[in-house]
């Protein structure tokens, strides 16, 4: 399941939209922070006007571009992810497959999976690039701090990737599956950040780290990971007393 999966993904060009969107991402933050301050000072300012910006650190502009994906980032994976069941339901292709000795677990387990590590190596890239081309423009980092902080990020993307495959299930519309799974994501994202549910706490944990070495919390990373491992588990749930 899981090379049927990886042919399915180099065929609709994910394996190559995936990273290629990430990268866009990454580098457009340190590109934009780099040339701000230029652009100011070529725009025309009524007179007595002075802006005046300090450049950014190096680890300021890392803590900046995790920032970006923090806004950016689940929009481009619910787009990624919407049809990977809900199309297939459509289209008919779960039941041909079904019709395989293979189980409905491993078919879910597969294509979340699939999609994890997808997503996962597409921002780790997208990331590692842009952490390099901040050095070029920004000088050295502390790559200890950058490499945990980035990876303290991932079960926000872990979150994403569960919402909008639970939604595929009992939606055959991928539009519809997109839509619930940015929904919901942004939803939690309304609840106290102390209540640790609230995925922005992850982010903002997540620049502490890169910007102070560590975090005030572990307590979100936990329950933003635990919410995602529910969501699979009652998407596999819905998905084996589902009728196709």
């Amino acid at each position: 399941m899981l090379k049927k999966e990886s042919m399915e993904l180099s065929r609709n060009l994910k394996i190559i939209i995936a990273p290629l969107v990430m990268i866009l991402l990454g580098l457009s933050q340190p590109i934009v922070l780099k040339l701000l301050p230029k652009l100011i000072d070529s725009s025309t300012l009524p007179e007595g006007v002075v802006f005046q910006i300090s450049e950014p650190t190096a680890q300021e502009v890392i803590a900046s571009t995790l920032s970006k994906f923090a806004s950016m980032a689940p929009i481009v994976v619910c787009l990624i992810v919407m049809g990977t069941i809900a199309g297939e339901r459509m289209s008919g292709v779960v039941q041909m497959v079904l019709v395989k000795p293979i189980s409905r677990f491993q078919y879910f387990a597969s294509k979340a999976i699939a999609y994890a590590l997808l997503i996962y190596l597409s921002y780790l890239l997208a990331m590692i690039i842009a952490a390099f081309y901040t050095i070029v423009l920004f000088g050295d980092i502390h790559w200890t701090h950058a490499v945990v902080g980035i990876a303290a990020y991932l079960p926000n993307l872990l979150l994403v990737i569960s919402l909008t495959l639970f939604a595929s299930v009992f939606l055959k519309s991928s539009i519809g599956a997109a839509g619930i799974g940015l929904l919901g994501y942004y939803v939690l994202g309304f609840f106290p950040s102390s209540s640790g549910v609230n995925p922005h706490a992850v982010t903002s944990e997540a620049m502490n780290i890169v910007l102070h070495g560590s975090s005030q919390s572990d307590f979100s990373f936990i329950m933003i990971s635990l919410i995602s491992l529910i969501f699979l588990i009652s998407g596999v749930f819905l998905f084996k007393k589902q009728e196709l």
